[in-house]
């Protein structure tokens, strides 16, 4: 008889959800595990019977969608004042000095949706507390919260989470606080990090070195859907793929390209987001006069076109000029499967993945200095097919959800003895 495990996401399966992170690593757990996952899917994602991931034979899925009343939200504010962790959490944040209420008020509203999403998994029946299980939260928020506050009901339960970027860093939240994270740490087994950078992060937070329960466990992505020396075209094609936002700092590769004086280049940015139009814009007025340069805005696309076009053209580099990165971004990942060299700031995460496979540039670079690192890989063919080599070997080593998948499943077995 298989082991149980309790799979707690945000949307998966329904639409694509965390589809690209999870399908493998399901799939693999399947294998080990009986495997119920519990979705917070809302709205109209749910009323669909059939989603769109195909998973496992055997898998379960019930979903716990938090629908709020203002009946509800006194009675679970009338708690929150009256529990032992709500005074800690009023406690930490009058300590802050900065936006008390503010960071009160997300505090609260981390505790009611936690206790909610308790009262529906409670009226679902789903845990058995004579029964080994283990509780796996692919996100670090209030659902992770909602079991750990119940720990002690269940002898037998072993509760792990993922850490990942916005359920992480206190600037990433909006209060720039994160609700109840001492609190839950405490009766954590398992934090599994996405890279070493997010892990120091989290054990300056804790003021802690529990190296025991602290893992860093890498998620991955695909191999190359075809084999990467079967490309075709000229080798002038520069990539970007990211969210079109502040923090990612598409500026300054148009500014960097602005000052491109060698032979033609084209840029290809994938990605839409709130700055997309004013981007684009901004790339018509800096680049459309100099005829060295040609560029395409792509916005939102499928992920698998993004990877067909990788697999069917010569790349130079890919580049990512983020002024913030607090975990191993999935689309440097899937560059490095493709074997394509990576131009990118000395930030978060990033910094663990250029090595010999590329360059690496100041966490504040000049418009000069970008472009001197995208000439130096354009310019010198040799340095580049070795920079070409060294991004897939580096993909390969760390970053291949194939070989991922299986240290993951290793480390929660362990946790079974």
């Amino acid at each position: 008889m298989k082991k149980k495990l309790y799979l707690s996401t945000e949307r998966f399966p329904y639409r694509n959800g965390e589809k690209t992170f999870l399908q493998s690593e399901l799939k693999a757990l399947a294998e080990e595990y009986d495997i119920t996952i519990i979705s917070h899917a809302e709205g109209e994602l749910t009323v669909q019977e059939i989603w769109e991931t195909d998973l496992p034979l055997g898998v379960t899925v019930v979903n716990c969608s938090i629908r709020l009343n203002a009946m509800k939200i006194i009675l679970y504010f009338l708690r929150y004042v009256f529990d032992v962790d709500g005074w800690k959490e009023i406690i930490d944040i009058y300590k802050q000095h900065n936006n008390f209420f503010f960071m009160l008020y997300q505090s609260l509203g981390f505790y009611i949706r936690a206790m909610e999403n308790w009262r529906l998994l409670s009226k679902k029946k789903l845990f058995d507390r004579k029964q080994d299980f283990i509780f796996y939260s692919f996100w670090y928020t209030y659902y992770t919260y909602s079991m750990t506050k119940h720990k002690r009901k269940y002898k037998n339960v072993k509760i792990i989470t993922r850490a990942h970027g916005f359920d992480l860093y206190d600037e990433r939240y909006q209060c720039g606080r994160q609700p109840f994270k001492k609190i839950m740490d405490a009766k954590l087994d398992k934090i599994f990090f996405a890279c070493e950078y997010a892990k120091d992060y989290y054990i300056k937070k804790m003021y802690s070195l529990d190296t025991e329960r602290y893992v860093v466990s890498k998620i991955g992505t695909q191999p190359a859907l075809t084999n990467t020396d079967m490309r075709n075209g000229e080798a002038n094609v520069l990539v970007s793929c990211s969210r079109v936002v502040r923090l990612k700092r598409i500026h300054l590769i148009i500014d960097a390209l602005s000052l491109w004086d060698n032979n033609e280049i084209v840029w290809h940015h994938f990605g839409g987001g709130e700055e997309y139009e004013a981007m684009k814009q901004y790339a018509s007025r800096k680049l459309d006069k100099n005829v060295k340069v040609r560029y395409y805005f792509h916005g939102d696309i499928e992920n698998e076109a993004i990877l067909k076009f990788y697999a069917s053209n010569y790349i130079i580099c890919f580049i990512t000029a983020s002024s913030t990165e607090g975990g191993a971004p999935v689309s440097v990942q899937e560059a490095m499967a493709y074997g394509i060299p990576i131009i990118g700031t000395d930030v978060g995460g990033i910094t663990e993945m250029i090595q010999e496979n590329g360059i690496l540039i100041r966490s504040e670079p000049t418009a000069e200095e970008i472009k001197s690192a995208i000439a130096y890989i354009y310019c010198n063919p040799d340095v580049r097919k070795k920079m070409c080599k060294a991004s897939l070997e580096l993909w390969e080593r760390e970053y291949c959800s194939e070989k991922n998948v299986h240290r993951f499943v290793d480390l929660v077995n362990r946790m079974y003895g």
